[in-house]
């Protein structure tokens, strides 16, 4: 039983400091709002980038090794996962939630900033690249256009090149 919460926890963390990375990169605009679906749809080119950069030349990810062989048979993400390692950076006071026109949104909190800023790990250096990518080039796509390359990209033939 603790192991299990232990994983929880570690999980948690791991998605917690990944879903900051991503958010950070963000500012507020009257235009974009990085609201919980986006967060989602870009959070797979953070966990799986080796799939979604795969042959796109116009990318260039350098050598990330990331374990990109665990499960994505179902894309559809768990919005209860997002919401408490959302609601967890908020309880830490790394971001805010805001809303606008009836739609939640978030942004990093000034704390949050210094945190990211503080990391230094290669795994976060890792992220904070992909991370840069996204907002630089799939966040200028439209939801459905995202969600599209995720579901071409995750053909389970594809997975398995041999």
């Amino acid at each position: 039983m603790i192991e299990d919460r232990n994983k929880v926890f570690s999980d948690l963390v791991i998605d917690s400091v990944r879903l900051l990375i991503l958010i950070s990169k963000f500012d507020y605009k009257k235009t974009f709002k990085l609201t919980l679906d986006k967060i989602m749809l870009y959070d797979f080119y953070l966990q799986f980038p080796n799939t979604m950069f795969k042959n796109n030349k116009d990318v260039e990810i350098g050598n990330i090794d990331f374990f990109e062989y665990y499960s994505y048979y179902h894309w559809k993400p768990r919005d209860d996962q997002y919401l408490m390692a959302l609601n967890y950076l908020i309880s830490k006071q790394l971001i805010l939630r805001k809303i606008e026109n009836n739609k939640f949104y978030y942004l990093v909190s000034e704390l949050g900033v210094e945190f990211v800023n503080d990391l230094t790990s290669e795994y976060k250096l890792k992220l904070d690249r992909i991370a840069t990518i996204v907002k630089q080039k799939i966040s200028k796509l439209s939801d459905e256009t995202v969600e599209n390359q995720i579901l071409e990209k995750i053909k389970f033939g594809i997975r398995y090149e041999g």
